[in-house]
C-alpha cells in the first residue's frame, strides 16, 4: 500500500542558495547571542535580554515591511538572486556582531576569580 500524503522533500531539492541563507540564519543567530552576551555581561540571563531585543526588532520590522504584490510576482530567478544578496548581508552582519562582540568584551573589566586580567 502506497503512502498518499504528503510528497517527501530530501536535501538535493532545495536549491543551494537557499541552504546557505538557512545555515547564514542559524549562524547570525549565534552571534547575535554572542553580542547580547557580551553588551549585557552585567545581567544574570543575558540570554533573556537578548532574547527581548530580538523580538522587538522582529516585531518592529515586520510592521515596517511593505504589504504588497510583489513577492507574489517575481519569478523564481530574481527569488534565488535576493537570496544571494542576502547570503552577503549576512556575512556582514555576522563579522559585525563578533566584531562588535570583541570590542564590547576589551573595553570591559575582567575581573576573575583568582587572576585580575
Amino acid at each position: 500500500m502506497q503512502y498518499m500524503g504528503s510528497p517527501q522533500l530530501h536535501i538535493g531539492d532545495v536549491p543551494r542558495p537557499l541552504g546557505v541563507f538557512i545555515v547564514l540564519t542559524f549562524v547570525w543567530h549565534h552571534s547575535c547571542y554572542a553580542l547580547g552576551a557580551t553588551f549585557f555581561r552585567s545581567h544574570k540571563y543575558s540570554w533573556i535580554m537578548t532574547s527581548a531585543v530580538l523580538i522587538v526588532l522582529g516585531v518592529i520590522c515586520g510592521a515596517l515591511w511593505p504589504y504588497d504584490d510583489i513577492a507574489r510576482s517575481i519569478s523564481s530567478d530574481t527569488a534565488i538572486n535576493l537570496v544571494r544578496v542576502w547570503d552577503v548581508i549576512y556575512i556582514f552582519l555576522i563579522a559585525l556582531n563578533f566584531w562588535l562582540s570583541y570590542k564590547f568584551f576589551c573595553r570591559q573589566q575582567v575581573i576573575g576569580r583568582f587572576v585580575n586580567i
